[in-house]
């Protein structure tokens, strides 16, 4: 028994794998467990992300973003009880985005979900500056960003390693170290891995015509560079899913 993607833990087959999904994805109503659809350990994560993303453009699609007074940006939703650190929420997804862009796996309607996921992350940054608030909270804030610089800094070293060692021609390891630490640092890098094709996916899902601007093909608004992915534009992977 499998579900699309990987095996069904043998602790689950006696509930049959749709079962199994829907309990997966139940939060009973409460954000503390959105863990349970963003989870990406090797033994769940190609397991549950079978509707995962469409899940969460749900919620965050209802959701709003506020910081703490001890200086925690998280987000609630309407329908959802309890809160959820948008800090960690943006590590899990672009973690997620990176992974399934290199397994090359995402259809155009989850690649639509991670598109509206990604601006919804970078809309809940945009309206919690921390300027006007108490001097306290402002003081939190910056001793949390402590430990976020430092999460920043195991995920960009783990990244760029991954990418030296998959594609060893793109570069000198400082620039893609820097590279990768923009990467983390701002939401919007979701939208591209979530909008990526290599360039054989890109010519099996769009045929191979070019604009005769160098490499650009007719749907490429960018390109990835430290792995020579192909950006598409939104619009273009929303003519796949209709």
């Amino acid at each position: 028994m499998s579900v699309a993607g990987g095996a069904i833990p043998a602790s689950a087959k006696a509930l049959g794998e749709q079962a199994y999904l829907k309990a997966a994805l139940r939060m009973d109503n409460n954000l503390r467990k959105l863990d349970k659809i963003i989870h990406l350990s090797n033994d769940g994560y190609e397991v549950l992300r079978k509707g995962a993303l469409q899940k969460l453009d749900d919620i965050l699609a209802n959701a709003e973003a506020r910081i703490t007074f001890w200086g925690k940006r998280v987000i609630t939703a309407e329908g959802y009880k309890g809160q959820y650190s948008l800090n960690s929420l943006f590590r899990k997804i672009i973690n997620l985005a990176i992974e399934r862009c290199e397994k090359e796996n995402l259809t155009p309607v989850e690649r639509l979900n991670g598109i509206r996921i990604s601006e919804k992350i970078s809309e809940f940054y945009e309206k919690t500056p921390i300027k006007n608030r108490n001097f306290l909270t402002r003081f939190f804030v910056s001793l949390r960003k402590i430990f976020s610089d430092l999460f920043l800094h195991v995920n960009s070293i783990n990244y760029a390693e991954k990418m030296l060692k998959k594609y060893p021609n793109m570069g000198n390891p400082e620039k893609l170290s820097s590279i990768s630490v923009d990467r983390f640092k701002n939401p919007n890098s979701i939208k591209d891995f979530f909008s990526a094709y290599s360039e054989q996916k890109y010519i099996d899902t769009f045929g191979k015509e070019a604009t005769g601007l160098g490499t650009h093909y007719t749907n490429q608004i960018g390109t990835i560079s430290e792995s020579n992915k192909i950006i598409v534009s939104e619009y273009s992977i929303r003519n796949l899913a209709n």
